[in-house]
């Protein structure tokens, strides 16, 4: 069974919040995915395009980068896409490297141009959103999800009498206002 959020609608909250977050001006967005051979990150990406491709028509998502999970060269990667195309509004990390991310925005004198969205509420990202140089965080609540995983295998195993009523876990939005 899979225990966790639905992460092609968790990419589509992801692409309705940054075309708000633009406004009608939209603009070039990248995207950093770990790896697309990963399920969720592929589901991730593939929700946030169709959401702007739906909805947001003057938002365009101009590269897909792939960090491997490193968040070094999830820098490196933003770093080389900001030098290339200078019409670049949103980054849309759906991995590993928020902080690298910043610096590689920070390096180029765009730190206050940029809709940043990511994942994951760590303690780290916490302090960047309180800074306000992230502008949202999609947290999947891993505490949940776990207590839901282990509600499903206690229910599989016969020590719970019924699984939890949805192994699909819900995603919170934080910003500045909420961390």
């Amino acid at each position: 069974a899979y225990v966790g959020p639905d992460n092609v609608k968790t990419g589509r909250i992801a692409g309705d919040l940054m075309g708000r977050l633009l406004g009608r001006d939209g603009g070039d967005v990248i995207v950093i995915s770990g790896m697309l051979s990963m399920m969720g990150h592929e589901e991730r990406e593939a929700g946030f395009r169709a959401v702007l491709n739906e909805r947001y028509p003057d938002c365009h998502v101009t590269e897909v980068l792939e960090s491997y999970e490193r968040a070094e060269l999830a820098g490196d990667l933003v770093f080389s896409a900001l030098k290339r195309n200078s019409a670049i509004r949103g980054i849309y990390n759906a991995s590993a490297g928020a902080s690298t991310v910043l610096n590689a925005v920070d390096a180029v004198g765009r730190a206050n141009e940029i809709v940043f969205i990511t994942h994951e509420l760590t303690d780290e990202r916490r302090q960047l959103l309180r800074q306000g140089l992230i502008d949202i965080i999609i947290d999947q609540g891993p505490a949940f999800e776990v207590q839901t995983a282990i509600g499903a295998l206690a229910a599989f195993f016969g020590r719970q009498e019924r699984p939890p009523p949805s192994l699909i876990t819900p995603v919170q939005i934080h910003t500045i206002e909420n961390c």
